[in-house]
């Protein structure tokens, strides 16, 4: 669903550099930089927000060489900014990248534990723009040129908000296991999120096939891909109901109501938002049928 967010919502970006440019274009009167690169360093799982914050404080300290109490009190102001906003909109603008993905997981993570709901959180992620060849991010753009990317936005649903916490829960276990689980997701409106933490995946050595073959020892991870699954396939049926049902009223040759052929619906009755999901039972099979002990 594309969308606008209310006048006064937070802004919420990557850095300083977007926070400055939303200034300039007369966009934001209020602008949050998430800056943490979250890709390296720990994010513990079994840590609060204040034992997290800390840990990432002691981090980015020592690789950047900055003050870990500022670097601290950074983190905490930016925590208390995005929670003092609880009621009111948030407008996030972020790129393709891994370092973006990671910090959209962690807000939409931090977001579902504040009550937001996801009607109040809308979304503006590229990983291109027109004219520039090797597109680097909304830093590279013109004041004048972000304004022009609201009509890209997206108003996030639940199962959207959901991912997002999902993923920012894999990114923080102590295995790597839930990570393919979310690779393999195909979101309609994070829909940069499954090919960031497959390039996650890349990193950290593990793969869809090793999770199911080795499910006991990645329960967690393995219970999430499952329900990922479920719901992709709840939405594949619903799909050839709603075709039966629009058949049986107004015809199969016809324009519906909203302008659409009917034939269409039929061409989107195996959309599949976790192929990879699907795939892998085709590679376990095969697998099985060629292993010495049969």
């Amino acid at each position: 669903m594309t969308a606008t967010a209310a006048p006064d919502a937070l802004h919420v970006t990557n850095g300083d550099i977007v926070v400055d440019l939303l200034r300039r274009a007369g966009l934001a009167e209020a602008a949050l930089a998430w800056v943490d690169v979250l890709h390296e360093g720990p994010v513990p799982a079994g840590l609060d927000d204040a034992g997290l914050r800390r840990a990432r404080a002691e981090f980015l300290a020592g690789a950047d060489g900055v003050d870990a109490p500022a670097a601290l009190a950074r983190l905490e102001a930016r925590d208390r900014a995005l929670a003092a906003n609880r009621d009111g909109e948030y407008l996030l603008w972020f790129e393709a990248d891994l370092y973006d993905q990671l910090q959209i997981a962690q807000i939409l993570a931090a977001l579902g534990d504040l009550g937001v709901a996801p009607g109040r959180v809308t979304l503006v992620c590229i990983g291109e723009y027109p004219g520039i060849a090797h597109f680097g991010g909304l830093g590279e753009l013109a004041p004048e040129q972000l304004g022009g990317l609201l009509g890209a936005a997206t108003r996030l649903t639940p199962d959207a908000l959901d991912l997002g916490a999902a993923a920012w829960a894999a990114l923080r276990a102590d295995h790597p296991g839930g990570l393919g689980a979310i690779a393999a997701s195909r979101s309609p409106e994070l829909r940069f999120l499954g090919e960031a933490f497959d390039r996650l995946l890349a990193r950290r050595r593990i793969d869809l096939v090793t999770l199911y073959r080795e499910h006991r020892a990645h329960e967690d991870a393995y219970q999430l891909a499952e329900r990922l699954l479920d719901w992709d396939q709840r939405l594949i049926e619903w799909r050839a109901l709603h075709l039966r049902l629009v058949e049986r009223i107004i015809g199969g040759n016809v324009i519906g109501t909203q302008g659409t052929p009917v034939e269409v619906l039929g061409k989107r009755l195996d959309v599949r938002y976790y192929p990879d999901l699907w795939d892998v039972r085709n590679a376990l099979t095969a697998e099985a049928h060629t292993s010495p002990e049969r």
